[in-house]
């Protein structure tokens, strides 16, 4: 081989080595480029999966549920007075859905006609939809709730007198609903529930007994608790008042009087003289 050609020849293989090292390197660069790409991949993918698993707990609820949407809702925090609410003539009904089923309570309307009164009227403005079952306090076998920040310390800002009446003769049996307070005659929002048959002393107004809905109380009464709260929420889900069988607003309407009789009940004018 010439000189030229050999010269020729070593040009051409030092070309096709830096070839052969470019590509080495765009091919490198790639791998790099797509291991990164994965990595990112991944990690963002982690990130969402934490992000849902976090929106999942927020929620979450006990029971397989999930968080109503009234657990959001804007509720009254301090009212000067009771809701004004007078109770018609009929049997009462409260059917209380929870995160755990649907529990259907018989009300003392005769033997407690204030603490029937409040509850009704503060289910009717729809206060106790969505709160959590903060308490449980397997001591007494007492599930509670009725406040709007989810907490014991919560007042609604007005009291109302003790009915032991029903309490003293039948005692906290399993089902019982009574209202929670901090004395006597400071009775508010707040209520609760027995699941079994408690030996609380009569000093709690009891206003209603479960008739419907025992499975749904244990099931509440079995969400594991850290001290006496819940570890996972049990929601309030709404409350609903029924009126002998008829929703408590189709019996407001009904009981309005009509524009005729309020005008004839209206005391009348005095006559002038002519």
């Amino acid at each position: 081989m010439s000189g030229k050609k050999h010269k020729r020849e070593l040009k051409r293989q030092r070309e096709a080595l830096k070839e052969q090292q470019r590509q080495a390197e765009r091919r490198k660069s790639l791998i790099t480029a797509g291991i990164v790409g994965l990595v990112v991949l991944i990690g963002l993918g982690l990130i969402w999966d934490t992000i849902r698993t976090e929106r999942a707990v927020e929620t979450a609820a006990a029971c397989g549920a999930k968080k109503p949407e009234a657990a959001d809702a804007e509720r009254p925090q301090s009212l000067p007075e009771a809701p004004s609410l007078s109770l018609v003539p009929g049997d009462y009904t409260a059917v209380i859905e929870t995160s755990c089923g649907k529990m259907t309570v018989d009300l003392y309307e005769d033997r407690t006609p204030t603490t029937v009164n409040n509850f009704v009227a503060l289910a009717a403005i729809k206060f106790y939809d969505g709160l959590q079952v903060f308490r449980h306090a397997p001591s007494i076998f007492a599930l509670q709730t009725g406040s709007a920040t989810n907490a014991a310390d919560f007042q609604i800002g007005y009291t109302i007198a003790d009915e032991l009446a029903a309490a003293q003769s039948e005692g906290y049996t399993p089902g019982s609903l009574a209202m929670a307070n901090s004395g006597p005659n400071t009775n508010g929002s707040q209520f609760f529930f027995t699941y079994d048959k408690s030996e609380l002393p009569p000093q709690y107004s009891k206003f209603g007994n479960l008739t419907e809905g025992v499975g749904a109380l244990k099931a509440m009464a079995k969400v594991e608790v850290d001290g006496e709260a819940p570890k996972e929420p049990i929601y309030i889900e709404s409350v609903e008042i029924f009126v002998d069988g008829k929703p408590l607003e189709d019996v407001i309407e009904a009981n309005k009087p009509s524009p005729s009789a309020t005008a004839s009940a209206s005391p009348s004018a005095t006559p002038g003289k002519e």
